[in-house]
């Protein structure tokens, strides 16, 4: 069987080290309080912190810190409280498709549903909100127009002409998916634009850094 050469196996690999495991639990969760007193005296929600955190964790692309912010932020909670800071992190999670891969994503949510406590997971809602039907299709792709022109005013669509130019279903998709089907705000009742916007920022972290 012939095997892959050294220079072969160089391209492969990725521009980045891979994100270090969280070995030293009592360290990350005081970068995680330090995180939310700066968080709290600059007037900010502690579910908008949350929200932010949860953002940098992926951004980093580590599944073990996810799991500790988790079990930081639900502390002194009882299951009603921690099965919704499960479904908002779930959430910020899900909207990272439009920022990170596909596959880090699926990863991150997988492993973050089996770290969780039995009766946190089993109570977690199953219901999707953001499937395109015969009766939302049009509201869908219109509120993803809206905020795509939101966002990208006044260069929106020179934008779109560069998708467009690269595939012409690119753009299509970007918009009626991605933006209507994924961003759009009301598809959430608890993250809003400002909050995917954030977050959006957190996300584009240089992946392999870890957290500080």
């Amino acid at each position: 069987m012939s095997r892959i050469s050294p220079r072969l196996q160089a391209m492969l690999k990725p521009p980045y080290p891979p994100a270090p495991a969280v070995a030293d639990t009592l360290h990350i969760q005081h970068v995680f309080h330090r995180r939310e007193q700066e968080a709290r005296a600059k007037g900010l929600s502690r579910s908008s912190w949350l929200a932010l955190m949860t953002a940098t964790v992926i951004g980093v692309d580590s599944e073990a810190s996810m799991t500790a912010l988790y079990h930081h932020a639900t502390a002194s909670m009882d299951r009603e409280g921690s099965v919704a800071v499960a479904e908002l992190m779930r959430e910020i999670g899900l909207r990272g498709i439009a920022v990170v891969c596909i596959p880090q994503i699926m990863d991150m949510l997988a492993a973050f549903r089996a770290s969780l406590p039995p009766a946190v997971r089993s109570s977690l809602s199953t219901t999707p909100s953001c499937c395109a039907e015969a009766d939302n299709i049009e509201s869908i792709h219109q509120e993803g127009e809206e905020l795509w022109n939101a966002i990208h005013h006044p260069k929106g669509s020179v934008i779109e002409l560069k998708l467009a130019n690269a595939h012409p279903d690119l753009a299509n998709y970007v918009k009626g998916h991605v933006y209507g089907g994924l961003l759009a705000r009301h598809r959430s009742p608890t993250v809003g634009r400002i909050t995917i916007s954030l977050c959006a920022i957190c996300k584009g972290v240089r992946r392999g850094e870890g957290l500080r």
